[in-house]
């Protein structure tokens, strides 16, 4: 486990400047906004609505298993070193209730596990009344730019 000493915190520029960088990806086109980044720990919200939701006007499981994994790619990204970058390797979640459409989620990231080759993050979901929505462990491998290992 990580020591809980916040780091390297990001200022409102930096978050903007990722928000910004995100906005014509997925991350922007369903509604992510960064509001927290240190070594340790990222956080962002999502809304509820038309992008997000299920038929039955539900939080879709799928779109916020994008936000854990965004929110842990930005995480071990910010920890690579310049010729390093992260990229997904396994992704579990457990969905624990329903969100409605209209209403927003919020996700809170840590590090769990920091090694050469992997990084292991708990991501927490909660909504407006700090409620678990859903649990999200994120493995990334952290690869060379240029391909290598």
């Amino acid at each position: 486990m990580t020591n809980c000493n916040e780091t390297n915190i990001a200022s409102p520029e930096k978050l903007e400047q990722y928000n910004e960088f995100c906005k014509k990806t997925l991350i922007g086109n369903i509604g992510i906004t960064y509001t927290y980044a240190s070594d340790l720990r990222i956080e962002a919200e999502m809304p509820v609505d038309e992008r997000t939701i299920q038929p039955h006007g539900y939080l879709h499981g799928g779109a916020t298993i994008a936000l854990g994994e965004t929110l842990a790619g930005l995480g071990s990204q910010r920890l690579c070193a310049e010729d390093e970058m992260a990229v997904g390797q396994q992704v579990n979640a457990m969905h624990i209730r329903p969100v409605r459409m209209g209403e927003k989620v919020k996700a809170i990231a840590t590090l769990f596990h920091q090694g050469k080759k992997t990084h292991i993050w708990n991501i927490e979901v909660i909504n407006k009344d700090e409620k678990s929505v859903s649990s999200i462990r994120v493995v990334n491998f952290i690869v060379k730019k240029n391909g290598g290992q």
